[in-house]
């Protein structure tokens, strides 16, 4: 490992097969998904050590990949953010406050009261 570390363009085209052959493999566990069930030949059923076998091979696939690129076929994601600080001022974008019962009342009776300046 210390040739691919000390040479950059080693480094990018082991780097690269490395995710080809992660590549491969998670092809090949696709395989083994997609593979037709193997019958008990007495019941006729699906053998339950077939797909036992089958969920091992696709783990050890799937695990191996991941390994190889885990990027792409590892179990956690590196989330990578960069935040800065934005103040928004939200009194600015609140309704205007409502009418007290008192102030609705009062405006009603001196829109009703006759001679108030109604229409």
């Amino acid at each position: 490992m210390r040739a691919v570390d000390s040479d950059p363009s080693l480094a990018g085209r082991y780097r690269t097969a490395l995710m080809a052959r992660a590549e491969v493999l998670a092809e090949q566990a696709l395989e083994v998904v997609f593979e037709p069930p193997r019958l008990d030949p007495l019941t006729g059923r699906v053998d339950p050590g077939w797909v036992l076998r089958q969920r091992l091979k696709w783990d050890a696939l799937r695990w191996h990949a991941s390994k190889l690129d885990p990027r792409k076929y590892g179990e956690k994601q590196m989330v990578e953010a960069e935040v800065t600080q934005r103040t928004i001022n939200y009194v600015v974008a609140l309704p205007p406050p409502m009418k007290s019962v008192e102030e609705m009342d009062a405006e009603a009776e001196r829109v009703l009261r006759p001679g108030g300046g109604g229409r």
